[in-house]
């Protein structure tokens, strides 16, 4: 069990745990919206509340409005020019009433109203079965109306991101949550149980690993129906960091010669491939360009470092020549997000891990972070929203970063450490 935990936490070390950052440019037009709460008394004060900071959150994090942060309220059909909205200068006024339906569902009646030609521009209603699952219907009634807006999809914001988090020595369970971290739900618990992965689009499985008797043992949930598969073991470390496209194939990093290099593991055949055979360490491996070709992390040159294998020949290439500790890495199209430990130390004498973009197809590189431990980055498929672990000051959060914007945020964790996350 100590050798175990002794690679896993010597290759958590070499790719550390973190998130935070402030790059900030304003767009050329953004719309200035003031937000108007018609919520019921029977809601109840305290859901009232969350919900109208979840909703001021999710049009900031939209990077399409400039936010009047005054919490207003009005009956849902009162007038809608008021010397509130010219005081304020608002173009839009975004209305909502909270209630319950007759069957206990939280429904949401939602009006968008513009303010220089008097109109309303959308309307519709919501509904909610489960109330504690309130953050989604904000992040829904939000990425509806940048649709309305005409300013492309945000539909990541309604995405599960599923993670890992320490809860007691030798413990650490499996929890759902939305990106904000508001909605929590444990769905793993009972032992050392890590590196959770979605293993559908649809959000129905994921795999991860648990170790049992002393031996990393990759598992399939069905979150759904509660079945559990397993899937293969390993000794030293398994952890499955990709899964293609059609479900079928797996990217592992397994350890069953000492140390770990990366695999793809068939579901059909249940054969392995192993892609690296680098007498060193080789982790975290992502599909690009199809199955064709894998993104890895590896400390072939005495320091990790990002490259790129091809899968059916095994050559490699480094990709990344900026820093000397490039530890994690996730990839979109031609572009992957990477961290890297600076020459610099934090505020608190820490080491500082950086996020940065590049491209494979060009010299293209960008710094994405400034301070504190930002690490684990994963792209929300098809969009320019990069998810990562951020560390400060025994902090935990989870960090988001719109690419195209220019602008992040995050979101901490109140309790206990995360290890690792998905989404």
């Amino acid at each position: 069990m100590k050798i175990v935990l002794g690679m896993i936490l010597f290759v958590a070390h070499l790719f550390a745990v973190d998130a935070t950052i402030e790059i900030s440019k304003k767009k050329d037009k953004i719309y200035k919206v003031m937000v108007e709460d018609s919520t019921t008394k029977e809601i109840g004060a305290s859901l009232s509340k969350k919900f109208f900071k979840l909703l001021l959150g999710d049009l900031k994090v939209s990077s399409n409005f400039e936010v009047i942060e005054d919490h207003f309220k009005k009956s849902f059909d009162a007038t809608y020019i008021t010397e509130d909205v010219l005081a304020k200068n608002a173009e839009l006024i975004l209305r909502y009433k909270l209630e319950f339906s007759d069957n206990k569902a939280l429904t949401a009646k939602v009006r968008l109203y513009s303010v220089r030609s008097n109109s309303i521009m959308v309307e519709k209603s919501y509904n909610m079965s489960n109330t504690k699952m309130y953050p989604f219907l904000s992040h829904k009634i939000i990425s509806d109306l940048n649709k309305e807006m005409g300013s492309g999809s945000i539909d990541w914001m309604n995405r599960y991101v599923i993670f890992s988090k320490y809860t007691s020595s030798g413990n650490s369970s499996i929890y759902l949550s939305d990106y904000t971290l508001t909605y929590q739900k444990r769905v793993v618990s009972k032992g050392l149980n890590l590196f959770p992965k979605w293993g559908d689009e649809e959000q129905r499985t994921i795999y991860y690993t648990k170790i049992q008797n002393d031996t990393p043992t990759l598992y399939r949930y069905n979150l759904y129906s509660g079945k559990k598969q397993l899937i293969t073991q390993s000794e030293g470390m398994l952890v499955c960091s990709d899964v293609s496209e059609d479900g079928s194939k797996l990217v592992l990093t397994m350890s069953p010669n000492g140390l770990p290099d990366i695999y793809v593991y068939d579901l059909n055949t249940k054969q392995k491939q192993r892609i690296t055979k680098f007498s060193g360490i080789d982790v975290g491996g992502q599909f690009v360009e199809g199955t064709s070709k894998v993104v890895y992390v590896s400390d072939k040159l005495g320091y990790p470092n990002i490259y790129l294998a091809n899968t059916q020949s095994g050559d490699s290439q480094r990709l990344v020549y900026h820093g000397k500790n490039n530890s994690s890495c996730t990839a979109n199209g031609d572009y992957i997000v990477y961290s890297s430990r600076e020459f610099k130390k934090d505020s608190d004498g820490s080491s500082i891990f950086n996020l940065y973009l590049i491209s494979t197809s060009s010299d293209f590189i960008r710094q994405l972070t400034s301070y504190g431990k930002n690490m684990f980055p994963k792209f929300a498929k098809g969009s320019d929203a990069v998810l990562f672990i951020k560390s400060y000051k025994n902090q935990s959060s989870l960090g988001l970063i719109r690419l195209n914007a220019n602008i992040s945020f995050d979101f901490p964790l109140k309790v206990g450490k995360i290890q690792s996350i998905d989404w």
